[in-house]
């Protein structure tokens, strides 16, 4: 990934990067660390969610977007990429999530999708709406473009693992950063913490009860679904 961070605005985005993914290592410890539960995967997640909005606010000042994003309401390209990639706890997190807000979720339409076990699109897409939009991983979050066609045409650079010109780096840090410190929490934890696809994550967390129960007791409950390798920063 490159950026024009150069001198000491460079050094500063680094360290603020860095400083992002030690707050997030500790977060799990003040969560999950605590408390080994739902609750507290919750708290984990929405914790998480919190410092994204905070992070940023304040990168966005050190680097400003140069150009207008292209992303808006009912823009749902991304979410029909081959593969979404997540942690663990925040599949569980959205599970909670959609038991806890079956209007938003439609259970009938969900459990229709899920029952597909597709790859894509994102079974948490409902037309061109995402039911958990809230709560959607921090990969969700990080996706932007300057141009929606690039990503209808699949022609965005993050698709091959690059972000170029058509996209706004700074999400992609911050999400990147989030994500690698919530993964060394987990592993310090003892917990299953690589990146897992979502839909198939979703699908083993829906069709066996004990999955929660299981994961929290230190075992690799999404092993079938591991990706072999981290996704895009």
């Amino acid at each position: 990934m490159s950026m024009s961070t150069e001198g000491n605005g460079g050094d500063q985005v680094a360290a603020f990067l860095s400083q992002l993914r030690d707050v997030a290592r500790g977060l799990v410890e003040r969560t999950l660390g605590v408390e080994r539960s739902v609750e507290g995967i919750a708290a984990m997640i929405e914790g998480a969610n919190s410092m994204s909005d905070l992070a940023s606010d304040r990168l966005e000042k050190m680097l400003p977007s140069p150009r207008h994003l292209d992303c808006g309401k009912g823009c749902s390209h991304c979410c029909r990429m081959p593969l979404i990639a997540t942690d663990p706890a925040r599949v569980f997190y959205l599970a909670h999530y959609l038991a806890n807000h079956p209007d938003a979720g439609e259970t009938a339409a969900y459990e229709a999708r899920i029952a597909k076990a597709e790859q894509r699109p994102c079974v948490l897409l409902n037309g061109d709406m995402c039911v958990a939009y809230p709560v959607r991983p921090e990969a969700c979050r990080a996706y932007n473009a300057f141009d929606s066609d690039a990503c209808a045409s699949g022609e965005l650079a993050i698709v091959r693992g690059e972000i170029g010109a058509r996209a706004y780096p700074v999400p992609f840090l911050i999400a990147a950063a989030i994500a690698s410190g919530l993964a060394e929490g987990l592993a310090l934890l003892g917990l299953e913490h690589h990146q897992v696809g979502l839909n198939a994550a979703l699908r083993i967390v829906h069709d066996q009860p004990d999955a929660l129960t299981r994961w929290l007791g230190g075992e690799p409950v999404f092993s079938e679904v591991r990706l072999k390798a981290p996704p895009p920063p």
